[in-house]
């Protein structure tokens, strides 16, 4: 044990992991009511699926924010939206009728992707502080067009919903990692795996793409837009980089029930200084879930939503022959070492932060920029898989 106990703590020396208050539980405040709290943010929600409504509920532990209207073109779930909202709350089955309130003062916007562009663009066109779920917008055109209007009036505040950004704990791990802790990074692989058809059931056939938009190409970019763009952001975030090049392939080859969009897709994306990092998403088995590893020549980040730990690289010696053809090897006993952050819950945290921006004038932890660059990599890697060739980032920009 004495032994154990000194390597871990070498290898914590070393890496800078103990001086740099990583394995400290920090204190995560929510906001400083000193300067906002006779003020209140007026806001939207324009979509009340399963995403809008899990926002909604947890905006009821932000203070600040005062929910006067919620937007949804599907009746049962605008219906749904009033068991969690307030007297004084309006109901809207067009989102521009609620963007004409000029009381309204941010939308959060949690619709399919194929519509998040022109809400987008109205909003902003309407004055109003947006919030918008990933992927920011279907195409890198789009994005294109929502930074330069959110540059052309700076005073809006626009976050994209890449919720993971907002966690200590990632955030930690991104300084561990651009500090050197871990040593250099060669790659980083990426998993987002589930057992299931991904399928919802719609009430009616005519409501089929409307609810199972998802699965069709025109409105969705299946697992890539859906899953896989939070790890894509999570490593452009981390390299500090845009991916160069993007190879890639999927397939539609075990749920054969007319989807559109592949039940399995595996993408590598080339990015500076030689890293590579891949990302599989699938939805036949479900072995590790989500989990992003993250290979340095000192140590291995094991990353779960939740958790992570480091497993120390170490150097394996030979001790014999075994069989009179192969040696047996002994490794050090160096054991894996826990990161230890607390977090409030990422989508809670980020929502914060939009509220901190709107009343405190802080910066957005996730920007359009941001937003325009992941969208821009989950386009490449789709494009590669339909066109089954290399993608190259300079074709979008």
């Amino acid at each position: 044990m004495k032994k154990y106990n000194q390597n871990r703590r070498d290898f914590l020396k070393q890496s800078g992991l103990i001086s740099s208050g990583f394995f400290l539980d920090p204190t995560f405040h929510i906001i400083d009511n000193q300067e906002s709290k006779k003020e209140k943010i007026t806001l939207g929600v324009i979509g009340t699926g399963s995403r809008g409504l899990g926002l909604i509920k947890i905006l009821k532990n932000i203070p600040q924010f005062k929910l006067v209207a919620c937007c949804d073109i599907l009746p049962w779930r605008l219906e749904q939206s009033k068991k969690f909202s307030h007297p004084y709350t309006k109901f809207y089955d067009n989102y521009r009728f609620l963007l004409e309130d000029k009381t309204i003062d941010a939308v959060i916007i949690s619709t399919p992707l194929f519509s998040h562009y022109q809400i987008a663009l109205d909003a902003l066109i309407a004055g109003k502080h947006v919030y918008c779920e990933k992927t920011m917008t279907f195409d890198s055109s789009q994005a294109n067009q929502i930074v330069q209007k959110t540059k052309e009036n700076n005073e809006l505040v626009f976050q994209v919903g890449y919720q993971y950004r907002s966690s200590k704990l990632y955030q930690s791990i991104v300084e561990m990692v651009q500090n050197g802790s871990i040593g250099t990074v060669t790659g980083i692989n990426c998993q987002w795996n589930r057992n299931g058809d991904w399928r919802r059931v719609a009430p009616d056939a005519q409501y089929e793409k409307m609810v199972n938009w998802r699965m069709y190409k025109e409105y969705s970019r299946g697992l890539l837009g859906e899953l896989s763009s939070h790890q894509i952001d999570f490593v452009n975030w981390i390299t500090g980089k845009n991916p160069i090049k993007v190879i890639a392939t999927g397939g539609i080859d075990y749920w054969k029930d007319g989807r559109e969009t592949n039940d399995n897709i595996r993408a590598v994306f080339d990015y500076p200084n030689g890293i590579k990092a891949s990302f599989t998403c699938q939805t036949a088995n479900a072995y590790n879930g989500f989990q992003i590893l993250i290979f340095g020549d000192k140590a291995t980040i094991v990353m779960n939503q939740n958790s992570a730990y480091i497993h120390p690289e170490v150097q394996f010696k030979e001790y014999g022959i075994i069989d009179g053809v192969t040696s047996a090897t002994v490794s050090s006993d160096i054991a894996d070492i826990p990161v230890n952050i607390s977090s409030i819950e990422p989508t809670l945290a980020s929502l914060i932060n939009f509220t901190n921006c709107i009343l405190k004038g802080d910066n957005s932890i996730c920007t359009p920029d941001d937003g325009r660059n992941t969208t821009i990599a989950v386009q490449m890697a789709s494009d590669a898989i339909e066109e089954n060739r290399s993608v190259f980032w300079e074709e979008y920009n």
